[in-house]
């Protein structure tokens, strides 16, 4: 979700460059405040964090999301 803010220039060079099976997303919900969505952090919010990283990658959110829930079943075996 950090990603999303204005700033951390570090944090977003370092999205880019996660290799694509590495890659898992998630929003910091609940203990931080969205930068993307107004309200409260929530689970709809990783919609708004695809969608900044993915642009981060020069690919589409939902690519990015597909290649998240695989690499999220791989790891935990599910």
């Amino acid at each position: 979700g950090v990603a999303t803010r204005k700033g951390y220039e570090s944090l977003k060079k370092a999205v880019v460059k996660i290799p694509p099976a590495s890659l898992v997303l998630e929003t910091d919900s609940p203990d931080q405040p969205p930068a993307c969505w107004p309200g409260l952090n929530e689970p709809a919010t990783l919609l708004r964090v695809a969608e900044t990283v993915a642009a981060l990658r020069k690919e589409s959110p939902e690519a990015l999301l597909l290649r998240s829930a695989e690499n999220l079943r791989r790891v935990f075996k599910i």
